[in-house]
């Protein structure tokens, strides 16, 4: 089907065979030979930006403008990549973590590319006004019961009290700010872990 067969939503227009999504002030253009470009140039009309990139991907193809690009990293902190802190981390995590480290970064790094890191570092004043859904994300986890978060009751006419306790989800320990305790590292050295997210800890 060609681009011009296809149905537009509002928010779409044609330009020069291609889809405009968004506003001429606010788009991107995509056709399905190159995905989308993504170069934020001054209008639909523009020649495209000739520093650009085109990213072969997965899903669907991209085009950018190193310029106004940014990587971000985030959350690559001890808290949530340390084993010695994370016993439940599957190996995929630290093979992502490994791409981006040796792949990533460098590729960002030699396009020109604008390197942000987003990492926790809370003080005891952000502890006493963190929102409820922060403190819920961080400080409790899934009752695990035959693989899944909590039991699938649809298929079951009865279940037990205690079934029912250890479905949904439990208070766990290392919610922001309390003390993590001692832990040891992978070549065996024992430390004080500090305090959950606490900058400087």
């Amino acid at each position: 089907m060609s681009v011009q067969s296809q149905t537009l939503s509002p928010n779409e227009s044609l330009v020069g065979g291609k889809v405009m999504v968004g506003s001429p002030g606010n788009f991107w253009l995509w056709s399905p030979e190159e995905g989308f470009d993504l170069s934020r140039f001054p209008n639909p009309d523009s020649n495209p930006v000739p520093s650009s990139l085109h990213l072969e991907c997965q899903v669907s193809n991209v085009t950018i403008d190193p310029a106004k690009t940014a990587l971000l990293i985030i959350d690559v902190q001890n808290f949530t990549l340390s084993p010695a802190l994370r016993k439940d981390l599957s190996p995929e995590m630290f093979e992502a973590q490994d791409a981006i480290l040796k792949y990533g970064i460098p590729a960002a790094r030699k396009a020109g590319i604008q390197i942000v890191w987003l990492n926790w570092g809370l003080t005891d004043e952000d502890i006493k006004s963190l929102p409820p859904q922060q403190i819920r994300v961080f400080g409790w986890t899934c009752n695990i019961q035959n693989g899944r978060c909590g039991i699938d009751f649809r298929e079951r006419t009865t279940a037990s009290a205690a079934e029912f306790v250890q479905a949904g989800e439990r208070r766990i320990v290392n919610a922001p700010g309390q003390e993590l305790g001692e832990v040891t590292l992978e070549n065996g050295t024992k430390i004080d872990a500090g305090r959950a997210l606490i900058k400087g800890t």
